[in-house]
């Protein structure tokens, strides 16, 4: 068993969150700029990046050129969080061959420090096929990303870091096997979540037994966090349960003309997806074996009437034309479709289209990723969706004593 004061110590370095304030990194002083560029609302750091020099990774070289250009003339924009830019920002853009320096001068400063010693083994069980697949991947890529950065600076406790990535293709049994299997036979150090409120239930609890750190990205039901456990970490806002005031205060403060007065929720049989119905609904919700709460009804506070409440199985569902049929027969203005996967967001979107559904509004949830656009194109225009961002959250991660890499590669634009 591992003891929690040392993955404490180990994890206080992978995650350490602090003000969201850049810091200088060695440059060339004096560094001219090549191109100014005014901020437009689309605009945020990585893209610029990958517009001028073909790499979503350059943007500290536009950073620390912008700071130093303000410096002198005050008609540049200074950058201090990372995290906003704002729209009629002017932006100091060095040439590519001052950029490379720049970044060069930061890498050299990051290998000035060498990981050496016995590796700090990380280990996550992901699911990398079945119906989580598209996410687990994700996971998968994000967890190797944080493994090669946190090496290009010295590792972790001057050690190098090393993960231990297994599939356990969406099942429940096998990420249980799998994460026993991590802590007493590869004997790792820290545990990384796995994706899916679904999987994380029963998994977290694994974790508490062994007396292991659980840092969770994506597995939002409230019912993970009701048990009384000290070691679950969640890198998101808010649960479930109150993600709906997310669309719902959307529509309130932002849309114009009469909002809609009915709303069609429908709903995979998900521990996430379940999570957001009940919040938007009420009523009495179990959390824990024997424990329940009463959630007020977010749809109700709001003055709209659930006209329609549908859950489909949480595999298999296929009836997608029916669904989209009976949804339409209820004449709900606003349709709330809380999906399990890019494929049913897909599916249910393609049934909507058939029947000629057209409501005020539509919401969706989980599944809304890049591969919902490349499935139904166009008839992704005007769908709102969610995302794990809050205006007064202005802190950023550190890998290495650097800024995290989400901080330019999702850069908020003020307008």
């Amino acid at each position: 068993m591992k003891k929690l004061l040392g993955i404490l110590f180990i994890f206080s370095f992978v995650v350490a969150f602090r003000p969201s304030v850049v810091e200088a990194s060695p440059t060339l002083q004096g560094v001219e700029c090549d191109q100014d560029v005014v901020i437009q609302a689309d605009d945020w750091l990585s893209k610029l990046a990958d517009k001028f020099y073909g790499d979503v990774l350059a943007f500290p070289a536009i950073v620390e050129a912008t700071n130093q250009a303000y410096a002198s003339d005050n008609s540049y924009a200074r950058i201090n969080n990372s995290d906003i830019i704002e729209v009629g920002w002017k932006l100091c853009v060095p040439s590519t061959e001052n950029a490379q320096a720049m970044l060069a001068g930061q890498a050299s400063s990051a290998q000035a420090s060498t990981a050496s010693g016995d590796p700090i083994v990380f280990g996550a069980s992901l699911p990398l096929t079945g119906g989580f697949s598209v996410n687990g991947q994700k996971h998968k890529e994000g967890y190797e990303l944080c493994v090669d950065l946190l090496n290009q600076t010295g590792g972790v406790l001057d050690r190098p870091v090393e993960i231990v990535i297994s599939d356990d293709r969406s099942d429940t049994e096998a990420a249980l096997t799998q994460v026993e299997r991590l802590i007493n036979v590869d004997n790792v150090d820290m545990l990384f979540a796995t994706f899916s409120s679904r999987l994380s239930f029963p998994v977290s609890a694994v974790a508490q037994q062994n007396n292991m750190l659980y840092p969770i990205p994506a597995g939002g039901a409230l019912r993970i966090y009701e048990r009384g456990f000290d070691n679950l970490f969640y890198f998101q806002p808010g649960p479930a349960e109150y993600v709906g005031n997310s669309p719902i205060k959307l529509l309130l403060d932002r849309a114009t003309g009469e909002l809609p007065k009915t709303a069609a929720v429908v709903h995979a049989d998900d521990f996430f997806a379940n999570g957001i119905a009940n919040g938007l609904i009420g009523g009495e919700v179990e959390v824990n074996e024997g424990q329940m709460i009463e959630l007020p009804s977010l749809l109700a506070d709001a003055g709209i009437e659930v006209v329609y409440n549908e859950q489909w199985p949480e595999e298999g569902f296929a009836d997608w034309i029916t669904l989209a049929n009976t949804i339409k027969n209820s004449n709900a203005e606003f349709l709330i479709g809380l999906t399990a996967s890019p494929e049913e967001t897909v599916q249910l979107t393609r049934g909507l289209q058939t029947v000629g559904y057209q409501p005020k509004a539509v919401y969706l949830s989980q599944g809304t990723q890049a591969e919902y656009l490349e499935g139904v194109g166009s008839a992704a225009e005007g769908v709102m969706i969610h995302s794990a961002w809050h205006p007064l959250a202005t802190w950023i991660g550190e890998l290495g004593g650097e800024p995290g890499l989400h901080c330019c590669l999702s850069s908020q634009v003020r307008r």
